[in-house]
């Protein structure tokens, strides 16, 4: 399967130190930077987001997000808000290789970049210590393979 968002928000909650505004130059419309590329990039809010774009109150919580990520109370989630233009290193961002999700089809953990393995409920992080953390499997093909039958096996529902 292929990646998809679940609008958390974490990908986006430090990016406003990648990711700043050099100028507004439309009512909706600015030029960004890429602080680390030093690219220029010209984005859009989105219509249907507009209504969202003047609320800042994420930056309460979240100090460095993007500056264009906005919580969408109606909806329960966060959102880009200029996801149609957003930049291509956005476009290319996944925050998992592989999600695990439990038995009620809620997050359970995923597994990140470099075999990073995130539980994120104590039943998975007791899994990940008796099944996964002692595999040594070098070519991470197979070891993706080994750990996503052994969750499938235990009752995990596997996203890749």
């Amino acid at each position: 399967m292929s990646f998809y968002c679940q609008q958390c928000g974490e990908c986006c909650s430090c990016l406003g130190l990648v990711l700043t505004i050099i100028e507004q130059t439309g009512e909706y419309e600015f030029r960004i930077k890429n602080e680390y590329t030093n690219e220029e990039h010209y984005v859009t809010v989105d219509e249907d987001k507009r209504h969202l774009f003047p609320d800042r109150s994420i930056f309460d919580k979240e100090p460095y997000a993007c500056p264009f990520l906005r919580e969408d109370p109606e909806n329960n989630r966060v959102c880009c808000t200029v996801h149609a233009t957003r930049t291509d290193m956005c476009k290319s961002y996944s925050c998992w290789r592989i999600l695990i999700l439990d038995k009620n089809g809620n997050r359970a953990g995923r597994v990140m970049e470099n075999r990073y393995f995130s539980a994120e409920t104590n039943e998975l992080e007791k899994f990940r210590e008796e099944e996964i953390k002692d595999i040594t499997e070098p070519d991470t093909d197979k070891w993706d393979r080994i750990i996503i039958d052994k969750l499938r096996k235990a009752g995990y529902t596997i996203h890749k």
